[in-house]
């Protein structure tokens, strides 16, 4: 009986799930970690698995920030669970805003040291679309704190703020 409740409780999440990635076009960072979560000409983007109802949702959310070594040996990326709140939805554009905890990881490609962080991401967009494709506009922000060793350079935190675009499938 167990076993049942759990597909039907799977299912029933699946029922409204969504996939969305995304680009980030434009990029800003600041603090003391900032070196190592944002370099220059970095590939940065995000993926999301959500599931919801039309109005809320709740997203699995992966962000890479520094996906390359060509010009430092860091790579980052986070990783969180967000509540998306939609507020509007006139014809075929919508409003809404989203936001949560989430997790930090800096890697030293160089030595292979890991520092873990944790933070608070959180965004606002537009969605434009119907029959389960959107395109979308995602204005969103992180703030990570790191605890590396006091003479560690991954000792710090860091303010993400980045404007992506991308799209939405499902739901």
């Amino acid at each position: 009986m167990r076993q049942l409740a759990l597909v039907a409780s799977l299912l029933s999440a699946c029922a409204g799930s969504y996939t969305s990635v995304g680009y980030d076009v434009s990029r800003r960072s600041s603090g003391t970690v900032a070196p190592m979560m944002d370099g220059v000409d970095q590939l940065t983007g995000r993926a999301a698995i959500g599931f919801g109802t039309k109005r809320t949702a709740m997203e699995i959310v992966v962000n890479g920030h520094d996906l390359e070594t060509s010009d430092d040996a860091w790579l980052s990326g986070s990783a969180g669970l967000e509540l998306v709140l939609r507020l509007a939805h006139v014809g075929p554009v919508g409003a809404f805003v989203r936001g949560g905890p989430m997790r930090g990881i800096l890697f030293d490609a160089a030595t292979t040291t890991t520092t873990w962080g944790a933070g608070v991401a959180w965004g606002a967009g537009l969605e434009l679309g119907t029959g389960g494709v959107h395109l979308v506009v995602d204005v969103h922000g992180e703030e990570q704190w790191f605890a590396g060793s006091e003479s560690e350079a991954t000792l710090g935190s860091c303010s993400l703020r980045s404007v992506a675009v991308g799209m939405r499938f499902g739901r």
